[in-house]
């Protein structure tokens, strides 16, 4: 597929086979990782030529060295950190601050707590944010042990976003790609833990269409267990969940329609039984996971870096979800204040080729004792903030 979307379209990189560059890269470098911090400080003067220093001396080096040296003699005590009402410039740094205590005692880091905690008040009430950081306790949880040893493996960060859909022949008929969650893996993990950790609003029911509003909606749910067949697209290579006896095989008909149009020679293989270090993907490039029939969803490797001390060194809280994008509940178009529990389509009664609404506005604007007003078609609708 790479002769069709182009690699320079997206600014990706070549194929990276990752274990193998940071397998290297951690023998390149053994001072960074292992062993106890004291191990680490005597390899550190050993290498910088200062094991012959005195403590005294040392002491006096780190003295010359620390933070209180960035504060100007004449530099206010009482500098203040209010947050004026009209600022409006966001930065675009990390909301953690992976700073020593004493750090946190400078005005630059107690400003931008300020502030941040102004933006992030605003912005869960107004929805202007992209995506909001889960707040993780890594390491510090009893229940888990530390089991992996910084630099022996290596995180991919992998993006998902919302599924889409087009029409072809038709101009400007896509809708917009939206990100939807970004998830950290290690590269032992496998690719099917990847597929369980997405979470998409189509495995919550199955959207068949219905008579009224008094149908039981248990029979729509877990959709994901009725209809489990999934598969991902990368580098020519369809990954199958092949778990469940009742898995149909999506790939077939693709294969059999790209040997047709002489486009390429695809290959299968099981998601279940592949490792992300195995796979040689490049970062940036979009693939394609499918799933429950026509769920269309575009992933990407956006990084690889080798695990650092800094990261949760707990394998079991792999794979994790780190960010997801900011949504609100989808509201009925009639009353705007109820969630909407049912999708409308082919209306003749509204001007939109599709709109949602709650179970009271469509009983009372579109039945008249329980009998159909006009032609429409009615699906149950679940919403993944209500679900």
């Amino acid at each position: 597929m790479e002769s069709i979307y182009l690699p320079t379209s997206y600014r990706s990189s070549k194929n990276l086979e990752t274990a193998g560059y940071f397998e290297k890269y951690s023998k390149m470098c053994p001072l960074t990782w292992g062993g106890s911090s004291s191990d680490n400080f005597c390899r550190i003067l050993e290498e910088m030529a200062l094991n012959d220093f005195s403590e005294v001396d040392l002491s006096a080096l780190g003295a010359s060295c620390s933070i209180n040296k960035l504060q100007l003699p004449s530099e206010p005590d009482n500098f203040p950190i209010e947050v004026p009402a009209r600022l409006s410039t966001k930065s675009k740094l990390d909301f953690y601050y992976p700073v020593t205590t004493e750090a946190t005692q400078l005005n630059v880091i107690k400003c931008k707590e300020a502030l941040e905690k102004k933006w992030i008040r605003s912005e869960f009430k107004f929805g202007s944010k992209r995506s909001l950081k889960l707040t993780i306790t890594d390491n510090m949880s009893n229940h888990f042990r530390n089991d992996i040893l910084p630099g022996t493996n290596f995180i991919y960060s992998i993006l998902i976003y919302r599924p889409f859909s087009m029409s072809m022949g038709q101009k400007h008929s896509g809708e917009k790609l939206r990100f939807a969650m970004e998830i950290e893996a290690l590269g032992t993990n496998l690719l099917s833990q990847i597929i369980d950790a997405i979470e998409c609003v189509s495995n919550y029911g199955v959207l068949k269409e219905v008579e009224n509003t008094k149908v039981n909606l248990k029979q729509f749910q877990n959709a994901k267990q009725e209809y489990p067949s999934q598969t991902v697209f990368i580098d020519g290579v369809f990954y199958n969940d092949t778990r469940s006896p009742d898995a149909e095989d999506y790939s077939e008909p693709v294969i059999k329609w790209a040997r047709e149009k002489n486009i390429g020679k695809f290959t299968v293989s099981a998601m279940e039984t592949t490792l992300l270090n195995t796979l040689t993907p490049r970062i940036g490039y979009p693939y394609v996971y499918i799933h429950q029939g026509n769920c269309e969803h575009i992933l990407t490797f956006s990084d690889a870096r080798l695990i650092q001390p800094n990261d949760c060194l707990v394998s079991e809280k792999y794979p994790r979800i780190v960010s997801v994008c900011r949504s609100t509940n989808v509201l009925c178009l009639i009353c705007g204040i109820a969630p909407s529990q049912w999708l409308v389509k082919k209306c003749d009664r509204f001007p939109q080729e599709k709109v949602f609404l709650c179970t009271d506005c469509c009983n009372s604007y579109l039945y008249i004792d329980g009998k159909k007003v006009g032609d429409f078609e009615l699906y149950p609708f679940f919403d993944e903030k209500v679900t």
